[in-house]
């Protein structure tokens, strides 16, 4: 049995950490995207996490609608949660602890019930609201009740949604084995994670739940290099290296667009899918906002496009 090996950032520095070991109750399959995707076209999975700013939910759905694109948004449950009543999120690892959160709260009730429009006015666009759980916190030693506790708080902060969420970024793309029977009981069909070069496939991950098996699919996001350094394709780790490197906002911009397109390329020559997986935040004066904006223009000009969510990949490759 081999080991699906996680790279996870934790403060800004990568660290490897073993997701799955070796183990009979696991199984892993690698599976090629090419079969499942739609010939000749580029296939775009673009998502958010985070979900706070008011102002930046406008944005997005004004931006989707104008350019006919779909967004998976992976929704921090403590922005559900006001100021006031912190103290209900209950720190997971040990529940006597109240009102902790690395990201913060939601502010006023009148912001929550704002936000909470935003999610319901995009679902009903034919978006896709998935969870990046809720305190931004490192879960990578956390035990099975730990993430039973912070599941289960998503899924109690988060019951204004129509339909319970199947689909999971852990934050910092940290996790470990003992969430498997917490995904299992939750339904949860999905994961993303940077684990690998072979971004051509996915794996399916097979585990024993009770009397039956559960399978879920973990969807690997790609690497850049940027002179000589490898930089996940997200908006938090560009900007890292741009703070580091004194780089100013007008080149960041310049420089994720070159980026993007290549990869872009490539993954229409490799037929697999062109993950864009940015945040809510306007890091670097909006460079990679702006540089997501005009990527997405770019490639609807350049390629016969397709954009799906996160549930219609998994509908797809599932099959």
């Amino acid at each position: 049995m081999k080991k699906i090996a996680f790279l996870c950032f934790f403060g800004g520095v990568l660290a490897l950490t073993s997701f799955v070991e070796a183990n009979d109750e696991y199984f892993v399959k690698k599976k090629p995207y090419a079969p499942y995707l739609t010939p000749d076209k580029l296939t775009v999975v673009a998502s958010f996490d985070g979900s706070k700013s008011l102002e930046r939910w406008q944005d997005i759905l004004d931006f989707a609608d104008k350019k006919q694109v779909k967004f998976t948004f992976f929704i921090s449950g403590v922005y559900f949660v006001s100021d006031d009543d912190k103290k209900s999120y209950l720190y997971p690892p040990d529940m006597s602890i109240k009102g902790r959160s690395d990201i913060g709260f939601g502010g006023t009730g009148e912001n929550i019930e704002k936000r909470k429009n935003f999610v319901l006015k995009a679902m009903a666009a034919g978006h896709d609201v998935q969870t990046h759980l809720n305190g931004h916190f490192d879960g990578s030693r956390w035990s099975e009740d730990a993430w039973r506790n912070e599941f289960d708080q998503f899924s109690r902060i988060c019951a204004f949604m129509p339909s319970s969420v199947k689909h999971v970024r852990f934050p910092l793309l940290a996790m470990n084995h003992k969430v498997f029977p917490v995904l299992a009981a939750a339904g949860v069909k999905s994961v993303m994670s940077d684990i690998e070069n072979d971004y051509e496939n996915f794996n399916l991950i097979t585990l024993k739940y009770g009397a039956t098996n559960y399978q879920f699919a973990e969807f690997p996001i790609a690497y850049e290099k940027e002179n000589g350094a490898r930089i996940l394709l997200m908006d938090y780790n560009f900007y890292l290296y741009d703070e580091k490197h004194r780089i100013d906002p007008d080149k960041a911009e310049k420089d994720m667009i070159a980026l993007y397109l290549d990869e872009a390329e490539r993954c229409m020559r490799d037929k697999r899918p062109f993950f864009i997986s940015h945040h809510f935040s306007n890091w670097n004066h909006a460079a990679y906002w702006d540089a997501m904006q005009q990527v997405i223009s770019e490639v609807k000009k350049k390629y016969p496009t397709e954009f799906l969510t996160v549930s219609e990949l998994y509908d797809r490759v599932s099959k």
